[in-house]
């Protein structure tokens, strides 16, 4: 496999070898060479960091063959109405729900495992400090992280494009306070955030 990235690559590296410059020709090329090693490491349990785990499964390659990441979310109006530690219960549980194939033993980062409202019902173990000491859930973190982000920057960028979501990704930035400051809240933020951003208003 790392044969055929290297030929897929091929083309870009005599472009910068022989002409010392790089034009769009090869894009296709980095296409497939990328969507490889992804699959490597998502698919295929090749990475020395995360070892033998498959954190990707496939669709009908004669279909789509589109790769699907496992996710659970919650509405910012779903995390208002309860609280944080019950909404990331709920989303844990609805991740889990939505594997094609359903687990024995759920690994949980932390010392929780319910809240008032809501439990992880799956037979699971807590593991304080988990993404330090488990590659699993080190990588169930960067995938939660990187497709929230993406949710952020790809969709809510595009409906509510005055707050330059793709910027600052949501996050309480500066960039993020003075949009707010111009146009106040859209339906997308959470009480809770915007508590943080009143406070410093205030302050």
């Amino acid at each position: 496999m790392l044969q055929s990235i290297m030929v897929d690559l091929g083309g870009r590296i005599a472009e910068e070898l022989i002409f010392k410059d790089v034009t769009t020709g090869a894009s296709q090329d980095i296409k497939q060479a990328t969507q490889l090693a992804r699959a490597m490491v998502t698919q295929y349990g090749m990475s020395e960091k995360f070892g033998l785990m498959g954190l990707a499964t496939q669709e009908n390659q004669y279909l789509t063959g589109r790769t699907v990441l496992n996710c659970g979310d919650a509405t910012a109006a779903e995390i208002d109405e309860m609280d944080l530690l019950n909404a990331r219960m709920l989303v844990m549980q609805r991740a889990i729900d939505g594997l094609s194939l359903r687990p024995e033993l759920a690994l949980i980062d932390g010392n929780r495992d319910h809240g008032s409202r809501y439990a992880i019902e799956t037979p699971h173990c807590l593991i304080v400090g988990g993404d330090g000491k488990s590659a699993s859930i080190a990588a169930a973190s960067i995938l939660a992280k990187v497709s929230r982000d993406r949710y952020v920057a790809e969709v809510l960028d595009k409906q509510y494009p005055q707050y330059q979501f793709a910027k600052h990704k949501g996050y309480g930035t500066k960039l993020h306070y003075q949009m707010l400051d111009r146009y106040g809240p859209c339906p997308e933020h959470r009480e809770t955030f915007l508590k943080k951003w009143e406070a410093r208003r205030r302050g």
